[in-house]
């Protein structure tokens, strides 16, 4: 048993470091992405100032300042304007949901299996620990294998449940 403990330990620890460093990946990536639109935004301020000197040599300062602005906003409404007509045409499907009574009776069958693995291991005097330990390393191996999950979905397809 202690060897088991420490292999679920182990395997627990390294995919704690692997999450650990997609994490700082992520992170790092969103720090560039966001000194990335920092920097664009600086540039567009640049371009609509120089804009609005190039329109103030030949037009009045106020007229020149309304043309920036009501270009700048032109754009925006624009933007805005085919973003909600792009929103409203494109609904997401919402899944559908198994019947409710074959949710309840799969819980209540998981709630029973849970109530009697329990007693099997209360019996034999495994430590809490150990038991949540196994649990959360089993959880992480089947959520990573696919060739597991598939055979699954397609069996409950063909029973219908």
């Amino acid at each position: 048993m202690p060897n088991l403990s420490r292999l679920l330990r182990d395997t627990a620890a390294m995919e704690v470091a692997r999450l650990r460093a997609s994490l700082f990946n992520a992170a790092f990536a969103l720090l560039v992405l966001g000194i990335a639109a920092l920097m664009s935004l600086i540039g567009v301020i640049f371009l609509l100032v120089g804009a609005y000197q190039s329109l103030a040599e030949t037009l009045p300062a106020w007229q020149a300042g309304g043309l920036t602005a009501g270009a700048v906003l032109l754009i925006a409404g624009l933007l805005i304007y085919v973003n909600r007509r792009r929103m409203s045409t494109r609904r997401l499907p919402s899944p559908a949901a198994p019947p409710i009574s074959s949710l309840a009776k799969e819980l209540r069958q998981t709630a029973e299996r849970g109530i009697t693995a329990g007693e099997m291991l209360a019996g034999k005097g495994m430590k809490p620990l150990d038991l949540a330990l196994a649990a959360f390393i089993a959880g992480l191996m089947v959520s990573k294998s696919v060739c597991l999950r598939r055979p699954t979905q397609q069996r409950r397809r063909e029973s219908g449940d």
